[in-house]
């Protein structure tokens, strides 16, 4: 597996009195603002760039991590697996209709959308809006914004393939 860093450039124009709160927002809430909330905003990448094995855990640290993160991944690290066989290919990636799960996600709390399932209703950058289905005790249908490593596709869209 190869890591790369990349780094996003997010312009926002919003109410100076919002400066504050901005801060604690995660990068999801701020798109979830910026397509249904009270900011305007745009992002572009502005650099992307693979790391190299022996920096990865400095890179971490970098980045607010203990350093362990990839440390599961053994030495898959190192390895450069080249392009993509059919075999991998063979996963359909999220797009609008498809039905997908949610994989576990570490939230303080805990994650409460573990596990749950929906469909695919936006496409949002940093993730996809989940429309998740009704449990017997919800009175409202719930939409997520989550991100697309999280999702596990059980089925793909019906009009994906016409």
């Amino acid at each position: 597996m190869n890591i790369r860093k990349v780094q996003i450039s997010v312009t926002l124009l919003m109410q100076e009195t919002d400066d504050d709160r901005l801060s604690t927002m995660s990068l999801a809430r701020i798109g979830e603002k910026m397509d249904f909330g009270d900011m305007v905003g745009t992002f572009a990448i502005t650099a992307s760039a693979r790391v190299p094995p022996d920096t990865i855990h400095q890179e971490l640290v970098a980045v607010g991590n203990d350093g362990t993160f990839f440390n599961d991944c053994g030495d898959e690290l190192v390895e450069d697996n080249g392009p993509r066989t059919s075999d991998s290919s063979a996963v359909p990636a999220p797009c609008i209709g498809a039905r997908v799960r949610i994989r576990r996600r570490q939230r303080i709390g805990g994650d409460r959308y573990a596990n749950r399932e929906g469909i695919i209703v936006r496409s949002h950058f940093a993730g996809f809006y989940v429309r998740l289905d009704m449990t017997a005790r919800e009175r409202t249908q719930k939409t997520e914004l989550v991100e697309t490593a999280f999702l596990e596709v059980l089925a793909p869209s019906a009009t994906e393939g016409a």
